[in-house]
């Protein structure tokens, strides 16, 4: 049994008056045809319900309504969005993937990540210089969380260089 012709998903987006002709030009096509079975050409008769044919024209003039220019430049338009979405991802994964997560030589083995614990007792950390987040499961989360996070908690380092 099909959906009630005012509720079905395909005649959404339709308004008021275009909901009232299709009903109205199904009814027309329902009395006019013998026990409401319609020639489909190339095909055998087929028997169709008046709701349902109603619904095939709700269909037929909510497509009539479209605009094959705009619907173009909506679909490039998301096309493009998912390609510069996808690039600022792999971008950042790239930022990443490079990035030590360490500071320079006089902090050396010390961790730029600015780590958090959070309320639900978990430690998160940030890394400032490539935007990286590393919560637990994140690859490198294991070593990192362990690294000193101020030169005070660090071992020195010996260089071998003297000034």
């Amino acid at each position: 049994m099909p959906a009630p012709f005012g509720k079905h998903k395909d005649v959404e987006g339709l308004t008021s008056e275009q909901r009232e002709e299709a009903g109205k030009a199904a009814n027309d096509i329902a009395l006019n045809a013998r026990d409401t079975e319609l020639a489909i050409p190339g095909a055998a008769r087929v028997n169709i319900d008046i709701a349902e044919l109603a619904i095939l024209i709700a269909k037929a003039i909510r497509d009539s309504n479209k605009d094959p220019i705009r619907e173009a430049q909506e679909k490039r338009a998301k096309a493009r969005g998912k390609a510069e979405s996808d690039a600022r991802a792999k971008n950042m994964q790239d930022r990443e993937d490079k990035c030590s997560h360490m500071f320079p030589f006089p902090y050396a083995n010390i961790t730029r990540v600015a780590w958090a614990q959070q309320s639900d007792g978990v430690w998160r950390g940030y890394c400032p210089t490539c935007g990286g987040l590393f919560v637990p499961g994140h690859p490198k989360y294991a070593e990192l969380v362990k690294l000193p996070r101020h030169p005070l908690e660090a071992q020195p380092v010996s260089v071998g260089m003297t000034y």
